[in-house]
């Protein structure tokens, strides 16, 4: 970057740009910088942001090209502030306020709505919050808490939900978290998703793929962690997966605990033909106890040595 600092907000847009927002330089900044990675080269956008700040939060709109940067420090007291990017102009627009100030949140965009996670008012303590922002009406409504309070987390979107990721709750101890909470807009409630191996807040986090990675961060001991690590937020209770074995007549599928993780084996005579199209294993998150299987065979009554196609789904029955 053109500006050493820490503690800005990022986002992307067509993955053909990276955004840099604000920070601190040894003063809060409202520098604003782009990096085009096509080029190679971070270059400044003529407008800086309206609000010098640090640790905000931010939500970006692909389809409009609009990001949104809400809340944050500006060095002495938390922000309510919202302010919208708008890459067309590359210029700034105010808009309403956040229901209160919050510092060390997290961000993010979902189903045409911006999500302010988290946080804390000046000087704390921790917030379990969840305030949801409509671009359209310009106005912010107060949804379900987590069940967490955690400040400095990370968020992420992955399968049409928030996932909130880590942080601190600033107790005594100033313990940082390792839980993972998703948040459901369509229900408007929050679920345990499962926990990290190490706790830690000042973190990233990346969905890619249904699968989500959490990068670094500080531990409980106040040192920085190296640590990637990957979970799969897809199959929670309820939900299932399927694969599909291609073989000859008599295969035998089952499912089975073992671990958290359901075990789907093709036993019998399946030869050479036998193909599994995706993976014959899935853990789920929270661990569950059952898992069950259903396998519908394609043709239903297939001669001697013809190959079938076995469809099998597997439920995750909690």
């Amino acid at each position: 970057m053109n500006y050493p600092r820490r503690s800005m907000g990022v986002a992307t847009l067509s993955e053909y740009a990276i955004y840099a927002f604000g920070g601190f330089d040894g003063a809060v900044s409202n520098a604003v910088e782009i990096y085009d990675p096509v080029g190679g080269t971070w270059y400044d956008p003529a407008a800086p942001m309206l609000t010098a700040r640090e640790r905000m939060g931010v939500a970006a709109d692909d389809a409009t090209g609009y990001i949104y940067v809400f809340g944050g420090g500006d060095g002495a007291s938390a922000l309510s502030v919202n302010e919208m990017w708008d890459d067309g102009c590359g210029c700034w627009f105010p808009k309403a306020s956040m229901p209160a100030p919050r510092t060390n949140l997290a961000g993010a965009w979902l189903n045409g709505k911006a999500y302010a996670i988290g946080g804390m008012p000046t000087g704390g303590p921790a917030q379990a919050s969840l305030f949801e922002y409509d671009p359209v009406g310009n106005n912010w409504t107060v949804r379900a808490s987590m069940s967490v309070p955690r400040t400095d987390l990370t968020a992420v979107v992955t399968g049409g939900r928030i996932l909130a990721i880590g942080g601190s709750d600033m107790g005594a101890l100033g313990t940082k978290l390792g839980t993972v909470e998703s948040y459901d807009p369509a229900t408007d409630t929050w679920s345990f998703l499962g926990k990290m191996n190490v706790p830690r807040d000042m973190l990233a986090a990346a969905a890619g793929n249904g699968m989500v990675y959490a990068v670094g961060g500080e531990d409980n001991a106040g040192v920085g962690r190296p640590d990637l690590e990957r979970g799969d937020p897809r199959f929670l209770p309820g939900t299932s997966f399927t694969f599909t074995i291609t073989g000859q007549a008599a295969v035998v599928c089952a499912a089975v605990t073992v671990s958290n993780t359901a075990l789907v084996a093709a036993s019998g005579p399946c030869g050479p033909l036998s193909v599994a199209s995706n993976p014959v294993s899935y853990s789920a998150v929270p661990p569950s106890t059952s898992f069950t299987a259903v396998k519908t065979q394609t043709p239903a009554s297939p001669g001697i040595g013809q190959a079938v196609t076995y469809r099998i789904d597997v439920t995750n029955s909690g």
